[in-house]
This record gives C-alpha cells, structure tokens and sequence, in this order.
C-alpha cells in the first residue's frame, strides 16, 4: 500500500515580485510498500500553479512538487490559496497544501486586496 508524506504541511513564498513570479519546490514521499501514484495538482486560484516532477513514485523513492506564483502584477500584499494534491493513498487520497506567497510593494499607489490577485 502506497503513503504519501509531504516535505512541510505549509508554503511560505517570500518576496515574490509583483511584476515577476516565485517558485519554491517541496518533497513528496512514498513511505508505503506500494507504488504511489499522483493522480492530479488542483489549485484553489489561478494565479498558483503545482506541477508534481514525477507522477508515480516507486516504495521508498520521493519527487518534487514545484509551486510557482503568478501574481499578475498586482504589487503589496499577502495572499494564502490552497494545493490539493490526490494520490492512491487510500488513507489520504486528497492533501490541501496551504500556499502563502508575499507580493512585493513596487509602486506603493497600487496596492491592493488578496481579491484582486484572482479576480475574486
């Protein structure tokens, strides 16, 4: 039976230029006994995106889940969207991941809401 286990329970993306991205990667583990299989990265927000290097992992072995931030060139603030990664663990077939990324103040007259980051 395949275990998935994760690097860190949280994301912390620090100074992520609002007219840029950030990008942080985070280990993924297979403790079980059987073949993990990543079956799908889901995003709460556009704007954060998780791609997962390999999507089956082998007993024992490990991947890398890659989250880069797209702020959009909305500049000053801080905004926490969440990952769900879901595998065959069938003790944890979902995992929300919590991502927070800190957007750079670059022009101090358009600082805005974490709402505008996603069109919400």
């Amino acid at each position: 039976v395949p275990k998935i286990d994760f690097e860190v329970d949280k994301v912390f993306i620090h100074d992520v230029p609002y007219d840029g991205t950030g990008e942080e990667r985070i280990k993924i583990y297979n403790r079980g006994e059987g073949t993990l299989e990543i079956t799908n990265v889901a995003t709460s927000c556009n704007c954060t995106v998780g791609r997962v290097e390999n999507m089956t992992v082998p007993p024992g072995g490990e991947t890398d889940l890659i989250i880069t931030i797209y702020p959009k060139k909305v500049p000053g603030f801080e905004a926490t969207r969440m990952l769900t990664i879901s595998s065959n663990d069938p003790n944890m077939t979902d995992f929300g991941l919590p991502v927070t990324s800190y957007i750079t103040q670059s022009r101090p007259e358009k600082a805005t809401s974490a709402a505008t980051l996603c069109g919400s």
